[in-house]
């Protein structure tokens, strides 16, 4: 008996309203775009460096880790040229 008044429900014919089918589709909308800016508000917070200072501080970073690299790979590149010169 309980099966029967579960399916006439489902059978029934009856669509959701129009206000509902809208909140279906606006709800999962709303509660991203909320978890989606929440990180972005952390983020605004004013760092303690100005962007130019910052800049310049990658700048040397890299430029030193580039100098590591580069001065590896010259001095693999002048041992194989000093091999194949003999």
């Amino acid at each position: 008996m309980i099966k029967s008044i579960a399916m006439d429900r489902s059978n029934s014919g009856q669509r959701p309203s129009f206000f509902w089918q809208g909140m279906m589709i606006l709800l999962p909308v709303a509660v991203l775009a909320v978890v989606a800016l929440f990180p972005c508000a952390k983020t605004s917070k004013p760092r303690n460096k100005p962007p130019a200072s910052r800049a310049a501080d990658n700048a040397q970073s890299l430029a030193g880790a580039m100098s590591v690299t580069a001065g590896d790979q010259l001095g693999e590149y002048q041992l194989v040229a000093n091999i194949l010169d003999r």
